[in-house]
């Protein structure tokens, strides 16, 4: 590509200057002060900028020439680095799956970020791929090659790793699609094309000719990078052909006109702007400058009052966010010390209704918690997806799974729906998933609190509750009898000849006795009622809302199912002697009950 200027000769630009200065000089004798001060004013004009115009325009090829050799290592160095940060970005993803190879096929990150993705044996056979492609890789060594291949007409940048089973794996992106639209969009290029050894790869040695930056990819690809030279092109001929078509009439508008423009259009505006960069130094995002001139100073100053604008906006974006934030803490601090599924959900719906002004809820189980009713049901919320948001009649939903993951698989424990008529802020979705993170770790906090609590209060053998337990669960009854009257009553269970079981028998068919009995008390009782194993070989049965009557009858029961039960093993010479007897408070004195079961817990220990 080849440019030049519209320079005339030297000869003919000093005949225009003495011509110039001749008639300066007449005018300048002949007329007033003020048309003298213009004419001096273009005649000096003229000559500075027809000796720099000259002097100028070597420099200014000069200049263009080591500007495109410095754009075009520029160029070079930057594709390099891109280059090699995709190599590296390809070898990261490729770490995480040579243990699994066959995962990377399924993985929708992989899938998404590149455009090749195989598996093949050490053989170099394509096992399985997401495209009908092929590059030969029997001749790979080492664990880790990189570089770019060529397929049916199209360059790829591969990686080929060594995987486990004896597997490479292959990943690629293509050079058309994937990398030039980067470098382009990264570097300042017109052009990038993929050249191949068979294509013409010389240039114009002529020094008028700027070169094109080109990165070799293979031994026989290349990467050909065009500068987009055209700006500057545009702006040296610009300056040389209106410079010299104009320079008489743009000196003569500018003696006119240069007073009014820089008094008005210039100074004034430059003025203004001074002023509110002051105020806006100060902090004061709310000042706008009111006077708007047309032009690039008018320009300037929309500009001015736009970033002005964009600073209120970011400041009040900073102040939701902080806002946010601090709900985000409160919210921890309250759920913090919560045992109750449905006390957190509460807390959460209604921190997140009140400060993004929306409805929402939370559905678990068959329930529903919410700050105000949402226009939305349950069966609404299928097949959405985790983060995902709608719009059904004029309103934006936005949708969360309220869920924590644990080796078992994923736990639910309900399904987070936030509904306005306005969508919602990148800040108030990390909001909204910052809650439901929060509103999981405490639903499995919980979890693990009744858990525990539940182990504390259990019999590790038999699964029925403990003595402590079991104590505890006859006070709340005692409670409940001196405050409303509601009778109770415990049945007990021992097994008279525990010992000689064992000494015959041994402990495995002890436990195996034990436990029948167990199941034999869980079979016997309501949903309601406690069953524990208060020793060795005494268990008791809690019955509230029970009289002595009905105790009796469940005192039988219980005698009957254990004497003929199944469960228990039978053995020769095995004879299980059991006592049943119970106690009401319709018939006994709390203070009695409470003597009976320390008397058996102690008989225990004793033991």
């Amino acid at each position: 590509m080849e440019f030049g200027f519209p320079v005339l000769s030297a000869g003919i630009w000093l005949s225009i200057v003495m011509i110039l200065v001749l008639l300066s000089w007449l005018i300048f004798y002949y007329s007033p002060v003020v048309i003298k001060t213009t004419i001096s004013f273009v005649v000096f004009s003229v000559i500075l900028l027809t000796v720099s115009l000259w002097v100028g325009t070597h420099s200014i090829i000069e200049f263009v020439r080591e500007w495109s050799e410095y754009e075009v290592s520029r160029i070079e160095e930057g594709a390099f680095t891109f280059i090699e940060r995709r190599k590296s970005d390809q070898r990261t993803i490729v770490k995480r799956f040579t243990d699994e190879p066959e995962k990377i096929l399924e993985d929708r990150f992989a899938k998404t970020v590149l455009d090749y993705i195989a598996i093949a044996d050490r053989s170099g056979k394509i096992i399985a791929s997401n495209k009908n492609l092929n590059f030969n890789i029997s001749n790979i060594e080492g664990d880790l090659e990189q570089g770019f291949y060529r397929s049916n007409g199209v360059v790829y940048l591969l990686t080929v790793a060594n995987a486990k089973d004896d597997k490479f794996i292959l990943i690629g992106e293509q050079v058309e699609i994937r990398i030039i639209p980067a470098l382009q969009g990264m570097l300042s290029i017109k052009e990038a094309y993929i050249q191949t050894g068979q294509e013409d790869n010389q240039q114009n040695e002529d020094e008028t000719v700027l070169k094109n930056a080109q990165i070799e990819l293979g031994s026989d690809i290349n990467l050909v990078l065009v500068p987009n030279y055209d700006l500057v092109f545009e702006l040296v001929s610009k300056l040389a052909t209106e410079t010299s078509r104009g320079i008489g009439v743009s000196l003569i508008l500018a003696a006119v006109f240069f007073a009014v423009l820089s008094l008005i259009y210039i100074r004034k505006p430059l003025m203004g702007l001074i002023s509110a960069s002051s105020e806006v130094e100060k902090g004061n995002f709310e000042y706008e400058i009111p006077d708007r001139p047309k032009g690039d100073i008018g320009k300037l100053i929309n500009t001015f009052n736009s970033m002005i604008k964009g600073l209120r906006k970011r400041d009040a974006q900073i102040k939701y966010r902080n806002e946010l934030l601090s709900a985000i803490r409160e919210l921890a601090r309250a759920i913090l010390n919560e045992f109750d599924k449905e006390k957190v959900f509460e807390i959460c719906v209604d921190t997140a209704g009140i400060k993004t002004g929306s409805k929402c809820a939370i559905f678990y189980s068959d329930k529903i918690r919410y700050s105000e009713k949402p226009d939305v049901e349950r069966q609404d919320l299928e097949g959405l997806q985790d983060g995902e948001t709608i719009k059904k009649d004029g309103n934006y939903i936005l949708y969360y799974e309220i869920s924590a993951h644990k080796e078992e698989g994923k736990i639910l424990y309900g399904k987070f729906i936030a509904q306005r008529d306005k969508d919602f802020s990148q800040e108030e979705k990390e909001f909204f998933s910052s809650i439901v993170n929060y509103a999981a770790s405490a639903c499995l906090r919980i979890d693990y609190v009744m858990k525990l609590k539940l182990l504390q209060s259990t019999d590790s053998v038999t699964g029925l509750f403990n003595s402590t337990f079991f104590k505890s669960s006859v006070k709340r009854e005692v409670s409940m009898f001196q405050r409303f009257q509601r009778n109770f009553a415990i049945v007990f269970i021992d097994i008279q000849n525990s010992s000689e079981i064992i000494d015959r028998f041994g402990n495995i068919i002890w436990e195996d006795i034990i436990k029948a009995v167990s199941m034999i008390m869980k079979k016997s009782v309501r949903t309601y009622d406690i069953p524990a194993r208060l020793g060795n070989d005494r268990f008791a049965l809690l019955l509230p809302n029970t009289v002595a009557q009905n105790a009796k009858v469940v005192e039988d029961r219980v005698r009957d199912i254990i004497r003929s039960a199944p469960e228990i093993p039978s053995l020769p010479e095995l004879e299980i002697k059991i006592e049943v007897s119970s106690i009401a408070t319709d018939s006994t004195n709390v203070d009695e009950i409470f003597r009976s079961i320390d008397q058996r817990i102690s008989a225990v220990q004793e033991k």
